[in-house]
C-alpha cells in the first residue's frame, strides 16, 4: 500500500552548487559579529538553505568568538578527555576497547544512510514497534523508503543495532530507528521510532518526546517530534556528509557519541539544546565510580581562537588515513570546525565515536556523489586536542523550544 506525495518542484543542482551551499552557512561570517540564538522567534529560514542539510541557524553558524566559556568547563573538560583516551587498563574506569578502537569515525556499521528520494517517488506507510503519541499517524501518511535492490548489500540500514536511516524529499525529512522490512498487515515496513520534519529548512533540529518538551502545541505537531536520537538532536544537523569532505569547510557542529552520560552527582541528565538523554555507563566500573566522568548529553566543546592550528597538524597529521589517524587535510578542517562551531554531546556508546554518512548510500540513484567520491576520514579522534578544548556557555533565555510543556 502506497501513499502518493504531493507534486514537488523539481531543480537540479552541479556539483559546484552543491559544494557552494554545504558550506554556504561560513560564508560571509564575522568572527565575533554572529549572534545565534535557539528560539522560535528566531531569523527565518535563508532562502537557500544547504543541500542534504538543516536551515536552523544552530546548525549553520558559527559560534561568535565572544561566546563566553562555562564555569564548569575544566571539570567537563577533564572527563570528555579522561573518556577520549581510557582503555582497558584505565583507573579507576576502564572500557572494552584499547587503542586504536577506543575512538572512531564510522562510516559503515552505526553510521547514519542518508537518502535523497526523487520528488515522484511513492510513499509507503512505515509500522513503529514503539507507541508514541501521534507518530503513527505520521508514518501511516507515508515515507519515501528507497528500494533495497538499489542498495549493494539489499538493505537500506546500516549495519549495527542503530540501523538508523535520514530519508529526504524536497524539503520534508523522516528519522527511522532500526528500520527493517515486514510489519502488521498493511505494512512492508517497521521502525522502532522515528520522526517527520515537514520543512527541514525552518524545523530547529532538535526533536521533542520527552518532558519539558513534549506538549506538541501551537507550532508543533505532536507525532513530528520524536525522531532516533538519545538527546533529541537531528541526526542530519551534524554528521559527516560527502559535501563536508569535498567542500571547503564543515559548517556545522560535530555530534559526538562517548560512553558515559546521563544525570550524575553534580551534573544534569542534560542541557540544551537536548531535549532527552542516554542514562548510560558502558564501561566496567560500577555507576557510583563512573559518576566523575559523566557528561550530560548536549554540552558544547569549541577549540579556543587562540589555538595552533597549523602547529598541530603539522605535528600531528598522517600521510595516510587509518584507523590512528588522518590526513592534514582532514584534520586541518576538523579542527577548524571545532573552533568555529565546536562539538556536541549527543549519544552515548561504548567508544567516543563521530557519525559520518554510510557508504554504501555512495553511487545510488540515492545520493548525489559517486561511489568513487566516497570521503576518506581516518580517524581523527585521535588526533583531537581533547584536553585544550573548552566548554561553552549556552544562555538558556535565548533557547526555547516551539510548544514546549510537560507531557
Amino acid at each position: 500500500m502506497t501513499v502518493e506525495p504531493e507534486p514537488q518542484p523539481r531543480r537540479t543542482l552541479t556539483r559546484r552548487q552543491l559544494l557552494w551551499l554545504a558550506g554556504a552557512g561560513t560564508a560571509g561570517a564575522v568572527a565575533g559579529g554572529v549572534a545565534w540564538r535557539l528560539a522560535d522567534d528566531g531569523p527565518q529560514a535563508p532562502a537557500a538553505p544547504p543541500v542534504r542539510r538543516l536551515g536552523h541557524p544552530f546548525w549553520r553558524e558559527p559560534l561568535p568568538v565572544t561566546t563566553p566559556v562555562a564555569p564548569t568547563s575544566a571539570d567537563y573538560v577533564s572527563r570528555l578527555t579522561y573518556q577520549a583516551t581510557m582503555g582497558t587498563t584505565s583507573a579507576p574506569v576502564s572500557t572494552a576497547y584499547d587503542f586504536p578502537y577506543n575512538t572512531a569515525v564510522a562510516t559503515t556499521e552505526y553510521s547514519i544512510c542518508v537518502y535523497s528520494m526523487p520528488d515522484d517517488w511513492p510513499r509507503t506507510p512505515v509500522w513503529s514497534v514503539r507507541e508514541k503519541e501521534g507518530l503513527q499517524e505520521v508514518l501511516d501518511a507515508g515515507v519515501p523508503v528507497p528500494d533495497p535492490a538499489d542498495l549493494p548489500d539489499g538493505d537500506i540500514a546500516p549495519q549495527g543495532t542503530d540501523g538508523a536511516v535520514v530519508i529526504l524529499q524536497g524539503q520534508e525529512l523522516w528519522e527511522l530507528w532500526q528500520v527493517r522490512p515486514g510489519g502488521p498487515d498493511g505494512y512492508e515496513w517497521s521502525c522502532e521510532q522515528g520522526g517527520h520534519m515537514a520543512d527541514r529548512r525552518s524545523h530547529p533540529g532538535w526533536w521533542s518526546g520527552s518532558p519539558p518538551f513534549g506538549g506538541g502545541e501551537g507550532a508543533r505537531v505532536v507525532g513530528y517530534d520524536w525522531g532516533v536520537s538519545a538527546s533529541g538532536l537531528s541526526y542530519l544537523g551534524g554528521i559527516l556528509t560527502a559535501e563536508d569532505y569535498h567542500g571547503e569547510a564543515i559548517s556545522h557542529p560535530l555530534p559526538v557519541a562517548v560512553p558515559i552520560t546521563g544525570a550524575g552527582s553534580s551534573t544534569p541528565s542534560h542541557v540544551l539544546p537536548a531535549t532527552r538523554y542516554d542514562q548510560l555507563n558502558f564501561t566496567f566500573a560500577p555507576d557510583e565510580v563512573a559518576d566523575a566522568y559523566r557528561l550530560p548529553e548536549g554540552t558544547r566543546f569549541r577549540l579556543p581562537h587562540t589555538f595552533d592550528i597549523e602547529g598541530w597538524v603539522d605535528a600531528n597529521a598522517q600521510p595516510e588515513p587509518s584507523e590512528t589517524g588522518s590526513t592534514a587535510a582532514v584534520l586541518r578542517k576538523v579542527l577548524v570546525c571545532l573552533r568555529d562551531h565546536g562539538l556536541v554531546v549527543a549519544e552515548s556508546a561504548g567508544i567516543v565515536g563521530f557519525s559520518a554518512e554510510h557508504e554504501k548510500v555512495f553511487g545510488t540513484r540515492y545520493h548525489p556523489f559517486s561511489a568513487a567520491e566516497r570521503p576518506q576520514w581516518g580517524n581523527f579522534g585521535h588526533q583531537v586536542p581533547w584536553s585544550a578544548l573548552e566548554q561553552v556557555a549556552v544562555p538558556d533565555r535565548d533557547i526555547s523550544v516551539p510548544g514546549s510543556g510537560g507531557r
